[in-house]
Order: structure tokens, then C-alpha cells, then sequence
């Protein structure tokens, strides 16, 4: 609390101290005020008249030119600045800038020389004139005159006698010469040189032709027109003149795009009816092979790859396009390619002419004829950087993988893949958009037939037609089936089949007696011998199993069969074997 006491003493001597300064002010201005009301009430003196000098702002020259003035007028009028302190003020009145700023400080400092003429005038000029530069002041400001006049006028990089004559074109003399007759519009442009009708070609001729403008084009020589000359419907002149000019025409690259439409090739009607030829060269060589006779089908946009020892001569051409396109797709209407030896040559003419194929040759200069085919040789290309750049000799192993890559993305064009467009479906990559039949469930059985199937089983005229009913394991197709056979019998999984007709109504079909166990192994009982095979040092026979169908016969070596009479029966009715091993014929 005390000592927030002591800050509003403090704050309040700091306000009556203001105050006082103020009061003081004010005293002093109503003294100036009173002082200039009684000179302007006085009758004028007469005297001489003195224009007010101009002010200094400390920037230029010294302040003495100024003073020397207010000297002769304080001297010539003293009833206008009778006192010290309206002299004073008087000379503040005259400054201005950084010595205006001075002044208002030392005044508002509360100076002793804002009351003293003479002081004053000795602080403005301790303040703002070196001692060293007050004997050499008048010579500063001449050097400085003529600093700023030799600024204002440079001087000239030659001097006068250097110049011959001043350049002048016929053109500007023929043009002062036809303003005579036909004076400029009121509508020129300042500072530009109008142009009279006679003198348009001229002034064209100059602005385009001359070694000056060299051939410019419509934009430029309408501009460098534009700087000194003018005359109505300018930009149309230049354009034509500009346009028409032969020499323009006959040097200069056109920047324009083709003049005309393009006509591409004809849109095939159907698969490998135009067909576009190609060669790519500068493989390395792997095997004597460098080259890819590349074929292309403009219609599906599939393509095949040939890998070559060489560019091929035309017969072999011929042979390779037999073999690779004729073979696979028939006979084309068209043949596009390049103007290669193997395409101009007599040979493939001839051999186009007796396909009933036309012949198209692309030039030489426009490439884009055959299109598709240089496309297809950039895909190749990029293809093989990929994946053989860093083992350049395996190239010729990646031809295949590219054909196939090709065929199978869609195109651009067609939005459909080129093996898509060929045989109308898209070959499945992976196993399950491979379509699956159902097998319906009366026909998961079905009798196998024995026409084609060489089994012993007595007699064969007696034999029967149809095996046990099998399970089909797979639907091929609608005529063909994989069924579940044992593996005795030797057959391909495939055959004539017959319905296998369920119903309680007949009896039931004998079922095979469980299996039997000796040992941990299974055995069965054999019914008898059918025949017997040298294998090697030992026999095999043909057994006839009890209880199992003819399709259920086996051969088993004679070690595994335990007991030795069914063996003992055969040999008793088909007698011993010779010594050549074949066993006698049926007895």
C-alpha cells in the first residue's frame, strides 16, 4: 500500500510539471500572437519589398545564401521582426526536411537560442555546416550544379568529328516525299511515321525482304513495322505479304501440322484377312538367330513371333508365311509391309499374286502405314529389355512367353483380347475358370463295354458285353467319361459306356465276399490258372479269381500264390513247356 502511495506522488509531480511547461508555452505563443496582431494593425512602413527565399532542407548547398537574405531583410524591415524570438521564427519558417526536424527539437527542448537570433544561427551551423567546408561552399555547390547538368546531358560515346553522315533508308525518304500528296490522318499514333497507299509494298518490302528483318514471320515483321510506322488495316497487309512470300515458302521448315486428312487402311471384315509383315533386327546373336520375322493381324491385333538366323531371302519368306499364317488361318486378302528386298522382290509378287493377295507397300518416309506392325516391334522391344537385359542370350527363350503375353491382354481398340477376337473365347489362366459339368446323379454308374477290351476269360464268344457298373469320376465332355476302374484292368479311362438303370424290382446283383486276412495280409481264392508268361527267370499266370468277374483277372508271379494246385491243373491240361519257354496250346 505504501508504496503505491509513493507511485501516485511520483506521477503527480510528473503531471504538474507538464503542466507548467505548457503554461509556459502558451504565454510565449500569446505573446507572438499579440505581436503580430499589433504589426498587422500598424500602418505599413513604407520600405523596400523582399520575396521570401527559398527554404533549405540541409540536403543542398549551406544555409549562408539563406542567411544573408534574412540579414538584409531584418535590416531593411525592422518593425515586421522586432524581437529576437520572431526572428527565430521567422527562420524556422524557412527550413524544411532534416533541418525543419532540428529546429522542433532544439524548440521543444526548451533552448536558450529559440529566444537568441544569433544563437540560433550559430547552432544550425555547427549543427549542419562542417568547419572545413564553410571556406569552400560556394565552390561545392558550383561542382555540384554542374554534376547534375552533366547528368541530365551525357556525353556522347564518339565525338562529333568521328561521324561521316547519319543513316537514312530510301524508305523514309520516298515516304516524306508521298506524305506531299497524301498527309497523315489525325488518328496516327504519336511518335510513328505514317505510311501514304503508294508506299505499302515498300514499306513491306523493307519490314520483311531486307537484310535488316531477314525473312521474319507475320508476328515479328508486324511488330519491328509497329515501332516507328503506321497506316490503316497494317496486320492484314503484313499477313498477306507474309503468306505469299516465295522465298518464306521455299526455305523454311513448316511448323504447322500435315496440310489434309489423314486416310488410314482399310478396316478388315474378319481374323488374318490383312495381315502386316515386319522384321526386327540387332538382336544379339544366340545359336545363329538375331532376327524376329514379326506377323500381325490388323483385324484381331494378334501377332506371331519367329525367331531367325538372318533377314530371310523371299522364298524363305514365302515358306515362313506358308507355314505360320496360310497353315494356321488361311489365305489373306492383303499383305502390308515395308519396302524390304524380300517384298519387292519378283518372287513374293508372284507368290502373293497366286493367294489372291494384294500387295502394300509402305514408303519409305511414312512408316506409319504399317502401324500396327512397328507398335507390335516397340511391345517386343520393350518386352524382352525387361526381362532379358541383364542375360541378352536368352532372348530367343522369352519369344514364345511374348507371343502368348500379346495375345492375351485385351486391346485398346477392340476391348477384347486378340485370342478373344480369333476364337471367341478368353483362354482360362487359372484352373478354377475352367467351366466343370455335373455329373447327374443317375448317371454316376455305368456299364463299361468289353468290345475293346482283351481280357482271357474263356470263351470269348461267351463273354459278356458289359462289365460291373462303374463310378464316373469326371465329365469330359458330352460324349466322354472318366471313370473309377481297378487297376487290373489296363484300359484307358475312357470308353463306351451304357446307363447303369437302378431298381428294387429286379434281384440283386451277386456282391464280392468281404476280403480275407492271413497274417496281416489280404488273400483270395483263385477259381483257376487262364495262362501263364516267362518273366525273367520265373513264371506269371492269369488268375481267375472266385467270386469276381472276368474284369477283375490278374497276373501274379508264382511266388504268391500259396497253394500249388490250381498251378498243378494248368500245366496238367496245357502239358510242360518246350525248352524255347512257350507254352503249349489248349488241350
Amino acid at each position: 500500500m505504501k508504496n503505491e502511495i509513493v507511485q501516485l506522488h511520483v506521477l503527480v509531480d510528473r503531471l504538474n510539471t507538464k503542466v507548467n511547461s505548457l503554461t509556459d508555452l502558451t504565454l510565449q505563443l500569446s505573446t507572438s500572437i499579440n505581436a503580430l496582431q499589433q504589426q498587422a494593425l500598424a500602418p505599413p512602413k513604407e520600405g523596400p519589398q523582399f520575396s521570401l527565399p527559398e527554404r533549405w532542407n540541409r540536403e543542398v548547398g549551406s544555409p549562408n545564401d539563406l542567411l544573408a537574405s534574412l540579414d538584409m531583410q531584418f535590416e531593411c524591415q525592422p518593425g515586421r521582426f522586432p524581437t529576437a524570438h520572431s526572428r527565430v521564427a521567422h527562420l524556422t519558417s524557412l527550413l524544411s526536411g532534416r533541418a525543419q526536424e532540428w529546429a522542433a527539437a532544439l524548440y521543444n527542448s526548451k533552448s536558450p537560442a529559440c529566444n537568441d537570433y544569433v544563437a540560433f544561427v550559430a547552432a544550425l551551423r555547427k549543427t549542419f555546416v562542417p568547419p572545413s567546408s564553410e571556406v569552400g561552399a560556394e565552390a561545392r555547390l558550383l561542382k555540384l550544379r554542374q554534376r547534375e547538368c552533366s547528368a541530365s546531358k551525357p556525353a556522347p560515346i564518339l565525338p562529333e568529328h568521328r561521324f561521316l553522315a547519319h543513316l537514312r533508308w530510301l524508305l523514309e525518304e520516298a515516304i516524306q516525299n508521298a506524305l506531299r500528296d497524301d498527309p497523315a490522318p489525325p488518328e496516327t499514333p504519336a511518335g510513328h511515321l505514317y505510311v501514304p497507299t503508294s508506299c505499302h509494298s515498300e514499306a513491306l518490302s523493307w519490314a520483311h525482304s531486307s537484310r535488316l528483318s531477314g525473312h521474319a514471320g507475320f508476328s515479328r515483321t508486324l511488330k519491328f513495322l509497329q515501332q516507328a510506322l503506321w497506316w490503316p488495316c497494317m496486320a492484314r497487309d503484313v499477313k498477306e505479304y507474309t503468306s505469299a512470300c516465295d522465298i518464306c515458302a521455299c526455305s523454311k521448315t513448316p511448323i504447322q501440322a500435315p496440310v489434309g486428312v489423314l486416310r488410314p487402311l482399310p478396316v478388315p471384315s474378319h481374323p488374318w484377312s490383312h495381315v502386316g509383315l515386319n522384321f526386327v533386327t540387332g538382336l544379339p546373336p544366340v545359336n545363329n538367330l538375331n532376327t524376329v520375322f514379326t506377323i500381325t493381324d490388323r483385324f484381331s491385333k494378334a501377332v506371331h513371333f519367329i525367331a531367325l538366323p538372318g533377314l530371310p531371302s523371299a522364298r524363305r519368306t514365302a515358306e515362313l508365311f506358308l507355314e505360320n499364317v496360310v497353315r494356321l488361318h488361311g489365305f489373306p486378302v492383303d499383305v502390308v509391309s515395308d519396302q524390304g528386298p524380300q517384298f519387292t522382290d519378283r518372287f513374293w509378287k508372284a507368290f502373293c499374286h497366286l493367294m489372291g493377295a494384294s500387295v502394300s507397300l509402305s514408303s519409305g518416309y511414312h512408316p506409319q502405314t504399317n502401324g500396327q506392325t512397328e507398335r507390335v516391334n516397340q511391345q517386343l522391344g520393350r518386352y524382352l529389355r525387361c526381362f532379358v537385359s541383364a542375360q541378352p542370350s536368352q532372348w530367343p527363350k522369352y519369344l514364345l512367353w511374348a507371343e502368348l503375353s500379346h495375345n492375351l491382354h485385351t486391346s485398346s481398340t477392340t476391348h477384347m483380347s486378340p485370342f478373344e477376337v480369333c476364337y471367341g473365347y478368353q483362354p482360362p489362366v487359372f484352373a478354377h475358370q475352367e467351366h466343370e459339368v455335373v455329373v447327374p446323379a443317375a448317371q454316376s454308374l455305368v456299364w463299361v463295354s468289353t468290345a475293346d477290351l482283351c481280357f482271357r476269360a474263356g470263351s470269348k464268344k461267351l463273354a459278356p458285353w458289359f462289365l460291373w457298373p462303374y463310378t464316373v469320376q469326371k465329365v469330359i465332355n458330352p460324349v466322354s467319361y472318366r471313370l473309377r476302374l481297378p487297376a487290373s484292368l489296363c484300359i484307358h479311362p475312357t470308353s463306351q459306356l451304357k446307363p447303369y438303370v437302378d431298381s428294387l424290382l429286379p434281384p440283386l446283383a451277386p456282391v464280392p465276399p468281404p476280403a480275407r486276412f492271413l497274417d496281416g495280409e489280404t488273400i483270395y481264392t483263385v477259381q483257376r490258372v487262364l495262362y501263364a508268361r516267362r518273366r525273367g527267370r520265373g513264371w506269371q499266370y492269369l488268375m481267375d479269381w472266385a467270386d469276381y468277374g472276368p474284369e477283375e483277372c490278374s497276373w501274379e508271379p508264382a511266388r504268391s500264390i500259396q497253394d500249388p494246385t490250381p498251378i498243378s491243373d494248368f500245366w496238367g491240361r496245357r502239358g510242360r513247356p518246350g525248352t524255347s519257354g512257350a507254352v503249349p496250346g489248349r488241350g
